[in-house]
């Protein structure tokens, strides 16, 4: 975002149509001037910090259409004035001829960097960004959205879909299928393939869908969110048909290290440890991932299956494959560390802001630390309905 930033910024001062121009050098100048700097500083403030989410979703949107439908018709129409009247005055001197070698290729530039700014533009404004929180399963999971061997699904119902991602791209890839996603955060996007639609429904109150509807029920990252699980799994059980799949996916809340360089008195084992604590305190486990299969078996689910898939806080693995995983992983957690744990240490365990805070920081501080080399886990279980 700085390079863009900086391009743009850069784009407004050193070349800039002539003063000869229809509209006149000053008008031209502020428009470049504007339109190249407003939107960055939208990116820099980080949009709305703290308001509501479909507040965000709105802005977001709102800015996407901005940059499509005027921003970048004005940036192309001033690229086209400066080629018409063989424009550039670079730092106040006279530039070479919008024919010769040297102008055709000070034009390519200009319209390559109009281009650029297109995409990405684009794509800040409608914040794709939520594809990254799928993208590590992605990646453990060699492209896999599941490890069910399902062939030719039906019906799929994603419970606690989100932003919406994981039902996005199932439907994607099974264009027959009819994905349906629920959730009572109502933040998933507009634009959707034909065969996904995403409704508000609580997943532990009764399901209001009649037996026997899926072939395949998915969830994700579920813990904290479930006070019931043993119940969750028998409504999925009972709205699977015979031979449909239940596939869980949950991640470790909690870290390892085979070499011992990760200590149980270091700051990310005290802030994972305070957030299990947290998470039993309010009869939500959030250490669910090691109950998967025999909830599965215990439900009456056959044919039940399990991995565990090492996933590194940073990137120091040898192979280069898990160090990309790594390098990812580290940059969401960094991320994550205050958001997730805030709430939890200050309104459940009674901590203060400054002591929570503090320790969120220290945390960071190791996770940078090469010497480290932690990881957590995450487990992927599915079972069949019997016929």
């Amino acid at each position: 975002m700085t390079k863009r930033l900086f391009s743009s910024f850069a784009l407004c001062l050193y070349y800039r149509p002539s003063g000869r121009s229809v509209t006149g050098f000053p008008v031209v100048y502020a428009l470049f001037l504007l339109i190249s700097v407003i939107p960055e500083l939208y990116d820099l403030m980080g949009g709305i910090q703290d308001g509501d989410d479909l507040l965000r979703q709105d802005y977001q949107q709102m800015f996407a259409f901005f940059h499509v439908v005027l921003v970048s018709p004005i940036v192309t129409f001033l690229g086209i004035l400066s080629v018409v009247f063989q424009a550039p005055q670079i730092r106040r001197h006279v530039g070479p001829s919008a024919l010769s070698v040297l102008g055709l290729a000070a034009q390519a530039v200009v319209f390559a960097l109009v281009a650029v700014s297109w995409i990405w533009r684009v794509v800040y404004a409608l914040d794709l960004n939520p594809k990254l929180s799928s993208s590590e399963y992605l990646m453990l999971m060699g492209g896999k959205l599941f490890n069910a061997p399902i062939t030719n699904p039906q019906k799929v119902l994603d419970l606690g879909t989100g932003t919406g991602i994981w039902a996005i791209d199932f439907a994607d890839e099974y264009p027959e299928a009819i994905v349906i996603g629920n959730d009572l955060s109502p933040i998933q996007p507009s634009w959707l393939p034909q065969n996904c639609e995403f409704f508000i429904d609580d997943i532990e109150a009764d399901w209001l869908e009649p037996p026997n509807t899926y072939d395949l029920i998915h969830s994700r990252n579920l813990a904290g969110c479930v006070a019931d699980w043993p119940r969750l799994y028998r409504q999925a059980y009972e709205h699977l048909k015979p031979g449909g799949y239940f596939e869980v996916q949950e991640s470790a809340v909690w870290a390892w290290s085979d070499d011992g360089s990760l200590k149980m008195d270091s700051p990310l084992a005290r802030y994972l440890q305070a957030l299990d604590d947290a998470g039993k305190k309010i009869g939500r486990e959030l250490n669910v991932y090691k109950d998967l299969k025999r909830l599965l078996i215990d439900t009456g689910f056959e044919d039940v299956h399990e991995r565990t898939y090492i996933l590194p806080f940073s990137p120091w693995p040898k192979d280069p494959r898990q160090r990309e995983i790594g390098r990812f992983q580290a940059h969401m957690v960094h991320n994550a560390v205050e958001a997730y744990g805030l709430r939890l240490c200050t309104q459940i365990l009674g901590w203060s802001s400054d002591q929570t805070k503090i320790l969120q920081a220290l945390v960071r501080q190791q996770l940078k630390d090469p010497q480290m080399h932690s990881y957590t886990k995450i487990v992927v279980a599915y079972g069949r309905k019997p016929h």
